[in-house]
Formats: structure tokens, sequence, C-alpha cells
């Protein structure tokens, strides 16, 4: 594939802002999605023009991350994507796979960064909707950023692990 993937990442604590903001750095599309329930974690994100990300970052760059979207809509979360990147406490996966399932298919691949065992769990989820069914699921058992949310828009990242 000769585009960059656009990516979705879900909610919005420290992994998931460090993740957001860093990989936009890196020049790609992000959408950043939060459950409706709490929406009104975003607001301060779309106030600020992005997240505003300090520290060791794998990009090699700090600064205002400006995202493609920020929403809580999970139709226009993965609308045009190809990689979904859920990094929420293990408690709260399922219920953003839950939102998603209607409006994934065999084009989306979901990376779940909390990984116990979601690949096995998220199956049956997915399995309620026809198209869902077939998009693919990974896991890993650590999240790649060690970050804080030091503000409503911004994330500090203190160290990432490095892929070998």
């Amino acid at each position: 594939m000769n585009e960059l993937p656009k990516i979705t990442v879900c909610g919005c604590g420290s992994g998931a802002m460090a993740m957001a903001a860093d990989i936009a750095l890196m020049g790609r599309e992000v959408t950043l999605y939060e459950l409706p329930g709490f929406k009104n974690n975003l607001d301060p994100i779309r106030k600020n023009g992005g997240i505003s990300l300090t520290g060791n970052t794998y990009s090699g760059k700090t600064g205002l991350a400006r995202l493609c979207k920020v929403t809580d809509d999970a139709e226009v979360a993965v609308r045009d994507c190809q990689l979904i990147m859920i990094n929420v406490p293990t408690s709260a996966v399922d219920k953003f796979v839950e939102a998603l399932s209607p409006y994934l298919n065999k084009d989306h691949t979901i990376l779940v960064t909390t990984g116990y065992w979601a690949s096995l769990r998220l199956r049956k989820l997915l399995e309620k909707n026809a198209n869902s069914r077939e998009a693919t699921i990974v896991e890993q058992n650590i999240m790649p950023y060690l970050s804080r949310k030091i503000g409503p828009a911004q994330a500090h990242i203190y160290n990432y692990r490095a892929c070998a």
C-alpha cells in the first residue's frame, strides 16, 4: 500500500491522547474518537485545535498535533479509516467495540493495546453484525507509551516501547 493508513484512536486518556498526537505528528491522518457518554473530554481538544504534546516522543516531534477529526460519532470515527487503535483500560474495550461494530467491515483492522485476550473476547461482539465479523482484530499486551495527560488537551510522553 503506497498511502499511509488513516487511523482512528479511541479514548481520551493518557495513552490514547499521547498515541493520537504522536501519530499525527508523524504525518498520518488521525481521528480521535470518544464514547458519547464522555464527549465533554473532546471539547478542550477542539478548542485547542488539537493535542499539545511534550516529552520523549517516538516521532521525535513535540508541539500541537492537529487531528483530522475529533468526534463522539462512531460512524464518523471509522469512515474512511483502515486502522482503529483502542488504547483504553481493558474494562472499556468492549464498550468501544460495541459502539463501533455496526460500522466496521473487512477493510478495518482493530488494534487493542491492552490485550487481555481481546481477540477472543471481541470476536463475539463482532459476530452480531454481518459486516463487522469480517474486521481483523490484533492485540498487544502493553501500551506503547508511558505517558500522562497533563491537561485537558495536553499529553506528555515519558518514554515509549520501541518495536524491534
